[in-house]
């Protein structure tokens, strides 16, 4: 029984704590660090803001048409599960599943779905946007937080 509760409480971690961690952090020290340049350009670091842009350009504007690929089917996906779970029948597997449980499929399928629709709408809009800090900020928090899936 420890072990499990260990485990559980591990694996929570991992699933919601290291995620929101990982994402605050990140809008934290960027934009922290953007605000810092625009106020006072002896506080902020510049290396910092562009190795964002370095990593902009290198991984996601060129693979930018992948990820909105990826979104899609994760789109289909989720559409699909949710399909699937609209019509459980009463003598099924998935009808077993306690109410707070299947809240919780429900729940996390729905977020997924927003998540992907949210980065094929942005893959769309990307083009428009002049700023290079707003597309660089929004295109990784996006990707860490959509593929991350809070």
């Amino acid at each position: 029984m420890r072990t499990s509760r260990w485990a559980d409480r591990f694996g929570w971690f991992l699933e919601k704590g290291l995620i929101w961690i990982v994402c605050s952090l990140f809008v934290l020290i960027f934009l922290g660090n953007k605000l810092l340049i625009l106020f006072n350009m002896s506080y902020g670091l510049y290396s910092l803001e562009n190795f964002l842009y370095h990593s902009y350009d290198l991984i996601i504007e060129p693979n930018i048409g992948t990820i909105t690929t990826i979104a899609s089917i994760f789109v289909g996906i989720y559409i699909t599960v949710l399909s699937v779970l609209g019509s459980i029948k009463a003598n099924s597997v998935m009808a077993l599943l306690s109410d707070n449980l299947l809240k919780k499929i429900i729940k996390y399928v729905i977020t997924g779905l927003i998540a992907s629709f949210v980065v094929v709408f942005y893959s769309f809009f990307a083009i428009l946007i002049t700023n290079e800090f707003i597309k660089s900020f929004f295109s990784s928090y996006l990707f860490f937080t959509c593929f991350l899936h809070l």
